[in-house]
């Protein structure tokens, strides 16, 4: 966390949050990949070809884009965000970026062919 301490030392001194803003909104996407790489790791290993589960993207992934996205412009003055995103920017920011990171590769699914029972 020396990055964030960083980070907000930067900013105090010269009044810019955009820095805080973007590190609080990548950091817990990388975390989200993360926790999901090792399941990643062992299905290429297998050899598997995968396909993009658009249901389970455009569910999960889609809707906290949108909260991450609207704390960004909101930050950098394009919109008025709506008030349970600034009051509860920390968390709310966190747990949308990391569910986008973890879904990202959770949506790339193993592909499987569809053979007819004669």
């Amino acid at each position: 966390m020396k990055i964030a301490n960083y980070l907000e030392a930067v900013a105090q001194t010269n009044y810019n949050v955009m820095p805080i803003v973007i590190f609080d909104i990548i950091f817990p996407i990388i975390i989200g990949l993360l926790v999901r790489l090792p399941k990643f790791i062992m299905d290429v290993k297998e050899n598997i070809t995968f396909t993009f589960d658009w249901v389970k993207f455009s569910v999960f992934a889609i809707p906290t884009l949108f909260v991450l996205i609207t704390f960004f412009l909101s930050f950098s003055g394009y919109i008025i965000a709506p008030h349970f995103i600034i009051i509860g920017s920390v968390r709310l920011v966190t747990i949308c970026g990391f569910i986008l990171g973890y879904f990202i590769l959770d949506s790339l699914k193993p592909y499987q062919t569809q053979y007819s029972g004669i």
